[in-house]
């Protein structure tokens, strides 16, 4: 290796040396043979991502430059060029012109924008990032060496989120940024054929500002304050000529509902600053508190629940990451996953739903749930729990505490993960037991054991993956297991008064992304007839384990002497390699409208109601997850509120509200200004959405 690179070191100096160059550049041969090390070292990498992750999304029109990349730096490297103060002045003025577009369409990997116009926006918004670090360093060579770095970590960053959850960053990640970190250790990290494109482009830019650009250096203070003064001034300029437009961004290629996109036809920063944009919620056009306080009252009392003999408990399970995949896909899994799901029939009330985020956003979804505030009409770019429940606000938790019910929230993780232990208390829940306080020392329920062979984690493995509540628990991966989240809940009914009667709501963790978690305690014990999808394998194996947990807990309520429903849904479907390939003869013929340019498929899940007293048994058409709590308060037999009967109004009209927009009864998605009468009625709901969130008073 060492000779063939001494041959090759002394084959370029002697081609370069009989170049005619002396007068541009002259050869720099101490590092020759360092940058040709470099270089080899490089192409081994692109090998290796190639092999292991495929071009990553990159078209195969880029791949011959990217090989010549290495060569590049090599060259630019080795050379020092003979250039004038004048000439380097000159192209001072031209690197600065150039870098945002550089930034842009190579750093960043938005070469798509070309074709749909937007890279205008695009490189206004890059200019005014590159424009403001020229206004703190005064230094092009400072600037793009800040710039690369951040470029590339936003690139990065964006990657492994798009990868783990199926969609790419937005600024409600970056408010949940906690979160975030906390589940952070179940994912494995990857580098990909744009990750290296990026990384190999910054240094090419870098090398080449170093190289060609002269130094800023002004004598006199005020020429440093006032060329200060001017990049501040530009980077502002830059940044309202995007931020004040107030136009629709479509024909540019931007669509609000689906960041992924946004982000290669419109641009990742114009999207992202766009989605900033919304993260503040303004008052709809036209409100006003009195009106949308008429508005409610007016609504007419259309239906009221029959008043059951004895109130039952309720108990709502929202269970991580759970979804059928094998009712909207077309895979053949090795086995039922859902076993018992699929039959519990007897007095069962169950059912599709739209959701509004998919591969994580579970906060959203359970914001939607116990509100009934559809968030993707508000903005689908918000957290709800860290920038929308400021105060008390109405929610299916303050019916139940209103009505008598001990109130109770119950989620096997931080207590900190999403805000809950700030917005728990303004939902009206009396009590949030989180992962902390999950340990006792000694469990206090025992119900049925494990399968033989079931995939559980020692309490030292655990603590090696810094996921440990407590040495008497259960973990299946990194997190407390279905089983275990539902042992808490058998026990706040063993250990409750007589008198009491519970509300429940427990947000499980057990099937958190990603799905590629390859320790011995673990065994992906069902598997699809599609080879090469470990994730898939994986998903379906743990929500078996859900399964047969879910079955033990039903189990145990058709014993108990009181009257007691359990409802369960999941929060959004997972993100995994194969369903996020999927194309429309991949899709049950009953879910194949389902594939558009909204992929409305995959915000999918399912739900089921049981009681251990008589509801019928009914299969449900399609509804959102805004409109689900009605059925929770129509079978526990709560008297509905003005709320709940303006939206059963909406829900005659419309199948669901989420973040991919309006569905009619017909399961089709209308746009806003298509129809007077449905306008009439998404305008009202906006109204009352705000008013619940930030003018209605709720009583302590």
């Amino acid at each position: 290796m060492k000779g063939n690179v001494s041959c090759l070191s002394l084959f370029i100096k002697t081609r370069l040396e009989d170049s005619d160059m002396t007068g541009i550049a002259n050869l720099d041969k101490k590092h020759l043979k360092l940058y040709l090390i470099t270089v080899c070292i490089l192409y081994i990498a692109l090998g290796i991502v190639l092999y292991t992750q495929g071009t990553g999304g990159m078209p195969a029109k880029y791949l011959p430059t990217l090989f010549i990349l290495p060569f590049a730096i090599m060259f630019v490297g080795i050379l020092n060029f003979n250039l004038s103060n004048k000439v380097k002045k000159i192209l001072t003025v031209v690197f600065t012109l150039y870098l945002p577009l550089h930034m842009l369409t190579f750093v960043l990997g938005n070469n798509e924008i070309m074709v749909h116009g937007a890279v205008f926006y695009n490189y206004l918004l890059c200019a005014s990032v590159i424009a403001f670090f020229l206004f703190l360093t005064l230094s092009l060579r400072i600037t793009t060496v800040i710039s690369c770095v951040i470029f590339f970590i936003f690139l990065t960053v964006n990657t492994w989120v798009s990868a783990f959850r199926g969609n790419a960053v937005t600024p409600g990640d970056v408010l949940a940024i906690g979160t975030a970190l906390k589940v952070s250790g179940g994912y494995k990290y990857f580098v990909s054929l744009p990750m290296l494109s990026s990384l190999l482009y910054s240094i090419i830019i870098i090398q080449l500002v170093f190289k060609l650009c002269c130094p800023i250096r002004l004598k006199k203070i005020y020429l440093n304050i006032a060329l200060r003064l001017a990049f501040l001034a530009v980077s502002a300029v830059c940044l309202i000529s995007f931020t004040a437009r107030d136009e629709s961004w479509s024909s540019y290629g931007y669509l609000e509902f689906d960041v992924n996109k946004s982000n290669k036809n419109f641009g990742v920063l114009t999207t992202f600053v766009n989605g900033l944009k919304k993260t503040v919620v303004t008052e709809p056009e036209g409100y006003n508190e009195e009106k949308a306080r008429q508005i409610l009252e007016n609504t007419e009392d259309v239906y009221q629940p029959e008043q059951p003999q004895e109130q039952p408990n309720v108990i709502v399970i929202m269970n991580e990451g759970f979804a059928d995949p094998e009712e909207i896909y077309n895979i053949t899994p090795s086995e039922d996953p859902l076993k018992y799901w699929h039959s519990l029939e007897e007095n069962t009330v169950s059912g599709d739903m739209r959701v509004s985020v998919y591969g994580g956003g579970t906060s959203f979804t359970e914001f939607e749930f116990l509100t009934g505030i559809a968030g993707g009409i508000i903005n689908s770019n918000q957290t709800p729990y860290v920038n929308l429940i400021k105060g008390n606000t109405p929610s299916l938790a303050w019916d139940f505490k209103n009505a008598g019910y001990k109130t109770l929230a119950i989620h096997p993780f931080w207590s900190s993960s999403w805000n809950r232990a700030n917005v728990y208390p303004r939902l009206g829940f009396d009590e949030f037991i989180s992962g902390e306080d999950f340990s006792s020392g000694e469990s206090k329920v025992s119900i049925s054991s494990p399968d033989e062979g079931s995939s559980v984690l020692s309490f030292e493995d655990a603590i090696m993956q810094n996921s440990s509540f407590g040495d008497d628990l259960e973990y299946i991966r990194e997190y407390i297991s279905d089983r275990e989240s539902y042992k808490k809940v058998i026990e706040q009914f063993e250990n409750k008064q007589e008198d009491d009667k519970l509300f429940i709501f427990n947000v499980t963790v057990q099937n958190h992304g990603g799905f590629d978690y390859d320790g011995d305690d673990f065994v992906n014990d069902v598997t699809v007839t599609q080879e090469g999808n470990i994730d898939i394998d994986q998903y379906l194996s743990l929500i078996k384990q859900s399964d047969i947990a879910y079955g033990e807990l039903i189990e145990y309520f058709k014993n108990y002497d009181e009257p007691t429903i359990i409802l369960m849904f999941g929060d959004h479907q997972p993100s995994l390699t194969y369903l996020n390939l999927v194309e429309k003869d991949d899709l049950r013929e009953e879910y194949a409208d389902e594939y558009n340019a909204e992929d409305t498929y995959r915000y999918i899940v399912p739900y089921k109601m049981w009681a251990n007293f008589d509801i019928g048994t009914k299969e449900e058409p399609m509804t959102g997850t805004s409109f689900l709590s009605l059925l929770v308060k129509d079978k526990a037999g709560l008297e509905f509120n003005k709320w709940d009967e303006y939206r059963l109004k909406l829900k005659d009209s419309f199948q669901a509200l989420n973040s991919k927009g309006i569905f009619n009864k017909e399961g089709d998605l209308v746009s806003y200004g298509d129809d007077e009468s449905t306008d009439k009625l998404i305008d009202e709901y906006k109204f009352l959405e705000y008013y619940l969130l930030f003018d209605k008073e709720v009583p302590e």
